[in-house]
């Protein structure tokens, strides 16, 4: 289209916030809140680290890490890296675009097959 037809370019601009993290992400919870926005929080699923260990120590102050007490805050620990909230239509652009581009990664690597 030329601009008589309405349309323009645009030039955007990317900056990275000196706040800005990368973190890994596995999994996703979330839902509807009471404003009717979308919220999600991101997380990354790990085997569960335990509560606290007792070790049984050595006359020469060693303990053996394997032997001794645990107790477990669980199997699995599902650590949040990050919540977001967004408009409903923001969410619905962003899951598109994450599974094309899950897509394109997928056939990427099988042709690298």
């Amino acid at each position: 289209m030329s601009e008589e037809q309405g349309s323009r370019e645009v030039s955007i601009t990317f900056e990275r916030s000196q706040s800005a993290v990368s973190v890994p992400v596995n999994g996703v919870w979330g839902g509807i809140s009471n404003d009717l926005s979308v919220w999600a929080a991101f997380y990354h699923e790990r085997g569960a680290l335990p509560n606290y260990i007792t070790l049984e120590v050595d006359k020469h102050g060693r303990g053996d890490p394997n032997k001794g007490d645990r107790v477990a805050r669980g199997d699995v620990t599902r650590e949040v890296q990050v919540t977001m909230q967004m408009s409903p239509e923001s969410a619905i652009s962003i899951g598109n675009w994450l599974i094309q581009k899950g897509k394109d990664a997928v056939k990427e690597r099988e042709s690298r097959k």
